[in-house]
């Protein structure tokens, strides 16, 4: 017990001691180094900084044609449009004529030649840099102590087409890919709002990656806009690659199986999440879009619900509850019913049960971890292989090796019913499904232990555990618990559209109605009274 004290007090002042050294070494770091009129040192130190690297491009070349000005220009090849630096930036600046040029010859050639939109000065080297490796062309003149940064960015990216985990029957098959622009004016296209915001950062100080907090001011909770600013401005990594990596950085439980982030690839899913009052998270290089604050309800609620009729939804919707909560307890009622509680299983039944499981060397409990580790392995396989591989993997494994088993007395038909049914329900709630895996293991370890009593011991600590979760502020399991009755109109169930007059309140938005009351219009006779 001393032993792990003392080292762990050697930890801590060793971190200690390294973060003094950090923060020592940022204080004593130069000031960012100004761009030089001489061209040739600029040149040496953008040399310097990306070394012999084959993708850079530098192209020297001439500026005016009576007056000339030495200059060169660099990008980072596949990340540019050569055609347009052939055409808007080089061969103007070679062909201009430079005699009543004046003396601001940056802002000559911004405002008059250069024929880009998205073209700004900068005098810091260390900007000029990231906005290179960002995909900007960076120019250098002679005599300036300033560069151009043109925005020319282009590169290869795969078209718009539906997401593979989130089909729908009914409603738009677009989906988000891996440029953030695109993505972006996505969302555009279905709102077309003053008010929406797209505010960029950048994190990561080696990947420099880009990412966008999205809402609307006038409906989004300003209180919970600055909170999503605030956590992703104090991340201090140096990669950020995947949306995966902020989510573990900004949510409120880190430790929970359950998530307080949600994510989604669909464009319409994001602007609904948006007119509700929460906040969107786009990052550059994914098509996950990660949105803020993160109900547990949500994930019972696809889009597909919003295009269809409220009876056959709000049917399918007690449909997913249902399977989420057979997915996890389901397995564990199974041993708990066979070990301890014989007498809740009508005597037909029981008897007809322990037929099939005679035979059977293993004891249950063994019997029920086994197939349902199976049974991940069949799923992992079958999302990590190649797609024709995989789908006669899972057809090979669930019915060959299953049907094997019970033949040869491994186990019983029943155990293989059960995690049957398992198997499928956990798929109706692709949000949770890596909450259910773990949730289902817990029930079955306690169950085989306890019976039904480690099933409601478990089960009032995990209610409780939702209880105290919170999402950026918002109580996690809101509307069941804290109690919110006027939410429950798009809950468990979902009324007619013309009812849902507010959004949620839970989610404390700055404008909470929606529409006005009475807009179904289906039932009034506008016709000329003769």
């Amino acid at each position: 017990m001393f032993r792990w004290l003392s080292r762990k007090v050697k930890f801590i002042t060793h971190q200690k001691k390294e973060e003094s050294t950090t923060d020592g070494q940022r204080r004593k770091q130069p000031e960012s180094q100004k761009v030089s009129t001489r061209l040739n040192k600029n040149f040496t130190y953008m040399k310097a900084q990306f070394g012999e690297n084959y993708d850079i491009i530098y192209r020297s070349f001439r500026v005016g044609k009576q007056i000339h000005y030495q200059a060169f220009l660099m990008a980072v090849d596949g990340m540019v449009e050569k055609t347009t630096i052939n055409l808007n930036i080089i061969k103007p600046l070679m062909q201009v004529d430079l005699v009543d040029s004046g003396h601001d010859l940056m802002g000559y050639l911004k405002d008059s030649v250069i024929s880009v939109i998205d073209i700004k000065e900068e005098e810091d080297m260390t900007r000029v840099v990231n906005q290179v490796v960002n995909g900007k062309v960076a120019l250098f003149i002679e005599g300036e102590q300033k560069a151009l940064l043109i925005g020319v960015q282009a590169w290869e990216m795969r078209g718009i087409e539906e997401p593979v985990t989130e089909t729908v029957v009914r409603g738009p098959r677009d989906g988000f890919i891996e440029n953030l622009q695109t993505n972006l004016s996505l969302v555009r296209r279905r709102i077309h709002h003053p008010h929406l915001r797209m505010e960029p950062m950048t994190i990561g100080t080696s990947t420099q990656t880009k990412v966008v907090v999205s809402y609307i001011k006038d409906i989004a909770n300003e209180e919970i806009v600055k909170e999503v600013k605030r956590r992703l401005e104090e991340i201090q990594v140096d990669a950020i690659l995947e949306t995966g990596f902020i989510e573990e950085y900004i949510e409120d439980a880190p430790f929970s199986f359950f998530p307080t982030v949600s994510n989604t690839e669909k464009p319409d899913i994001v602007a609904a999440r948006l007119l509700e009052g929460r906040v969107a998270i786009f990052v550059d290089g994914t098509p996950e879009v990660l949105t803020v604050p993160n109900l547990l309800i949500s994930a019972f609620q696809i889009a597909e619900d919003y295009y269809s009729r409220p009876f056959y939804v709000s049917f399918i919707r007690i449909i997913r509850i249902l399977a989420f909560l057979s997915s996890i307890i389901l397995p564990g009622l199974y041993i708990a019913s066979q070990n301890f509680h014989t007498e809740l299983i009508p005597t037909p039944l029981l008897i007809t049960m322990a037929e099939a499981r005679e035979g059977v060397p293993f004891p249950l409990p063994f019997e029920v971890l086994f197939l349902n580790l199976m049974f991940e392995w069949l799923k992992e396989s079958g999302v990590r292989m190649p797609r024709p591989i995989g789908q006669a993997v899972s057809i090979v494994g669930a019915l060959i090796l299953g049907e094997s088993a019970v033949a040869a007395g491994l186990v019983g038909a029943p155990t293989v019913i059960v995690i049957a049914i398992v198997g499928i329900t956990s798929f109706l709630v692709p949000a949770l499904s890596d909450t259910i895996s773990l949730l289902r293991l817990l029930f079955i370890l306690i169950a085989s232990v306890f019976g039904l009593y480690g099933i409601i011991l478990l089960g009032i600590v995990i209610i409780a555990h939702l209880a105290s979760l919170r999402s950026f502020g918002i109580p996690y399991s809101a509307p069941i618990f804290p109690i919110t009755f006027k939410d429950w109109k798009d809950a468990m169930v979902r009324l007619p559209l013309w009812m849902l007059v507010s959004r949620p309140k839970v989610l404390r938005p700055a404008n909470l109605i929606r529409q006005k009351w009475g807009g179904w219009v289906g039932g009034k006779d506008h016709r000329e009274k003769k």
